[in-house]
């Protein structure tokens, strides 16, 4: 059972929660960490194309931003195929989220 459990790639979805909420609240460290932790517990047990890894990611991405650390945020792992993939699979809020993003991520490193 807890071996069952631990490998569910659903574990995570507090952390969803959780890193939403650092995001808000701009404790863009914590957010980071947290991000961290979503995309290790999901690594190797959903797809690299699954929407929610490309979740896990944008919200890596926004808390690296947020500590304007822009150029890692552009070489978070897999970012550019999340953008796509949001982009495809999610042509409304989250997909024009996540292209805003890496448009202003674009935008600061090129005025810096």
């Amino acid at each position: 059972m807890e071996k069952g459990c631990s490998s569910s790639p659903d574990l995570g979805d507090p952390f969803y929660f959780l890193v939403q909420g650092y995001l808000a609240t701009g404790r863009y460290q914590d957010a980071e960490k947290t991000a961290k932790v979503l995309v290790d517990l999901q690594t190797g047990k959903v797809a690299p194309t699954d929407r929610r890894f490309g979740i896990a990611h944008l919200f890596w991405a926004r808390a690296l931003a947020g500590q304007n650390r822009y150029e890692d945020a552009l070489r978070t792992p897999r970012l550019p195929t999340s953008y796509s993939r949001l982009m495809q699979s999610w042509p409304n809020k989250l997909g024009v989220e996540a292209h805003q993003l890496l448009l202003d991520i674009k935008s600061r490193l090129a005025s810096q």
